[in-house]
């Protein structure tokens, strides 16, 4: 035990631990500068109603920079880095008024999983570079609908899931509204 402390004590393990701190500060510093200067547009993420407060609640993500306010949901335990970046951006420069955060910039009409809703936006973009944001938002919309409508097989559904990059168990297809 006592050889660790002296280890640690040393000026290579100091290094070494202010230098792990720079990559993560630059990181830190990009990503806000991206949430910054993202004219977002905001889909419903979750939506539900807490029995506790009597009271419906919406939390909202952009598909543009994937800015998503349910981080704030899971507390800093249990989020991992970038959700732990996007909180205290949020808790930094979030908007709010009367404890009600306020989202800036265009806002979806649907309840998406915002994985998802990035997934689709960054195809868009990908396939029509030059389109604006509220034509943009037509085509999610119309592509979501679309994928929520259109019954396909198992192989189908797979197939799609890897050309959206989605996670392998993804199932956020349709929209879920737990509101009362």
């Amino acid at each position: 035990m006592i050889q660790l402390e002296r280890v640690a004590a040393t000026d290579d393990i100091k290094r070494c631990e202010s230098a792990t701190k720079t990559p993560f500060e630059l990181y830190r510093k990009l990503k806000y500068r991206q949430y910054e200067e993202c004219s977002h547009i905001w889909v419903c993420d979750k939506a539900g109603f807490n029995e506790i407060t009597g009271c419906t609640y919406a939390r909202f993500g952009c598909m543009k920079c994937g800015l998503d306010y349910s981080a704030l949901d899971k507390g800093r335990t249990f989020s991992n880095f970038n959700e732990l970046i996007m909180c205290d951006y949020i808790e930094k420069y979030g908007k709010q008024i009367n404890h009600k955060h306020v989202y800036t910039g265009l806002t979806s009409q649907v309840i998406c999983d915002l994985s998802l809703a990035v997934s689709i936006y960054s195809r868009i973009k990908k396939r029509h570079p030059e389109i604006d944001d509220a034509t943009a938002l037509k085509y999610f919309e119309i592509a979501l609908h679309d994928i929520r409508n259109i019954p396909v097989n198992n192989t189908r559904t797979q197939s799609r899931i890897k050309r959206l990059s989605l996670s392998r168990d993804f199932a956020g297809w349709n929209e879920y509204i737990c509101l009362r």
